[in-house]
């Protein structure tokens, strides 16, 4: 291609303007342009392959009745509520038989006989 020019007798000074700025244009094309479009495919593809993972994902907090992370975490709560429950049940009668104890310890002289007895 150069050489048919230089035989026809053009100005090599236009041909090298020409490469040159041929070249600085297919460079912004290349930075403004095809860069970008690259870029935007892979994180489109990224995304893509991302998506059925993150549907799976998103399905496990949604409630299915008894597999899903949500059933689980639903039933850790309501076993942990129930414990709670029995605990304060058991709080409960422990303090009871504690004043018994107490009031029957009270009631108690030195000498082994219920204060009602010494009466």
């Amino acid at each position: 291609m150069i050489i048919p020019f230089l035989i026809a007798g053009g100005d090599i000074q236009a041909l090298l303007t020409a490469i040159v700025l041929a070249g600085a244009a297919f460079g912004v094309v290349w930075k403004w342009v095809l860069i970008p479009i690259h870029r935007a495919a892979k994180t489109i593809d990224r995304a893509a392959e991302a998506s059925p993972t993150l549907l799976a994902i998103s399905d496990q907090f949604k409630p299915n009745h008894g597999t899903s992370l949500r059933d689980v975490i639903d039933r850790i709560e309501a076993q942990q509520t129930r414990q709670d429950v029995r605990l304060d049940r058991q709080d409960e009668q422990l303090e009871t038989i504690e004043n018994k104890i107490d009031s029957f310890l009270r009631d108690r002289r030195p000498g082994g006989q219920r204060a009602a007895d010494a009466e």
